[in-house]
């Protein structure tokens, strides 16, 4: 193999943030045959590499950049984002990011900052807004172009509305109700059109116009056990003081779960109460059996000849 091999390498550094990133070359190894030197770039970023997307169509890398408290004990809640271009070899934009309120995805070339009550498509060439929607988009067709998210009821809540938002213009076009008390615990494509959320139990989502069946189980467990033993000691601290406290809060307990196993036409799924099986066509569930409440937790479903294993 004859000319220079070249590989791009990402460094973590820990520094003061620069609008520049330092690039280096050095040998890295020898091809075993012709022992041609292989040569590798290195990218030097300002700070600490805290999360980072490389996208191929626009040869360019989406970094977040997070640096440590003044004592080093903990990682400070500000940072930047930082698109950088491997072709001219040089940031393109810049954004600050509070990761205590702020969240960056990228699917592709389309990238989604959500804050409180918003997110924001970005232009990946220039960073800046194309549209807002007051949605939190949770994952992104990127073959139809749509992004699925929960619509924001207040700034800082969401309601169980889930809606399909064009990436074009940001706007809703279907919503469906979709219960988000416990989390989602997977989503998967099952075709080209047809996506499968676990959430609550089983959905499946048509990208283009939001049908699909539903089959409802729980997933979780609201626990109010701390919630009791808080209300014990605020009695007995007013008995002594004549001040009262209490509490109706829960800890929520989430991911009472199985996988989804795929066996012909049928899923087999277990949650917080019973193992089903379930046709794959429509959702209609074929047989369920009842689970013990002291022996459901996190768990793996699988099946071998005519018997399904369930572990726990």
């Amino acid at each position: 193999m004859k000319g220079l091999i070249t590989t791009g390498l990402l460094w973590i550094a820990f520094a003061s943030f620069a609008q520049s990133v330092n690039l280096w070359q050095r040998q890295i190894g020898k091809m075993i045959d012709t022992q041609e030197v292989i040569v590798a770039k290195e990218y030097i970023f300002p700070e600490m590499i805290y999360h980072f997307h490389v996208d191929t169509i626009s040869k360019s890398i989406t970094v977040q950049l997070r640096r440590w408290s003044n004592n080093e004990r903990w990682l400070s809640n500000n940072g930047k984002i930082v698109n950088y271009d491997f072709v001219e070899e040089k940031i393109k934009w810049s954004k600050k990011i509070s990761y205590r309120t702020d969240r960056i995805q990228q699917f592709g070339n389309t990238v989604i900052f959500t804050t409180v009550g918003k997110s924001y498509c970005l232009n990946i060439v220039n960073g800046k807004k194309m549209w807002t929607a007051r949605n939190s988009i949770y994952f992104v067709d990127s073959i139809a172009h749509i992004g699925v998210g929960y619509k924001y009821e207040t700034p800082r809540e969401y309601h169980n509305m889930l809606e399909g938002i064009d990436l074009k213009n940001g706007k809703p076009i279907w919503q469906k109700r979709l219960s988000r008390d416990y989390g989602w615990n997977d989503v998967f494509r099952k075709s080209d059109s047809v996506w499968m959320i676990v959430a609550s139990g089983l959905r499946t989502i048509n990208i283009y116009d939001g049908s699909g069946w539903s089959y409802n189980t729980v997933t979780g467990e609201k626990d109010y056990k701390i919630a009791t033993a808080i209300n014990a000691a605020g009695l007995a601290a007013g008995l002594m003081t004549g001040t009262f406290f209490f509490t109706t809060g829960h800890d929520l307990i989430r991911d009472i779960v199985s996988n989804v196993h795929s066996n012909g036409e049928e899923y087999y799924f277990a949650s917080k109460e019973i193992i089903s099986r379930i046709n794959k066509d429509d959702g209609k569930v074929i047989w369920m059996s009842p689970i013990p409440e002291n022996l459901t937790s996190k768990s793996f479903v699988f099946t071998k000849d005519d018997i399904v294993f369930m572990v726990n």
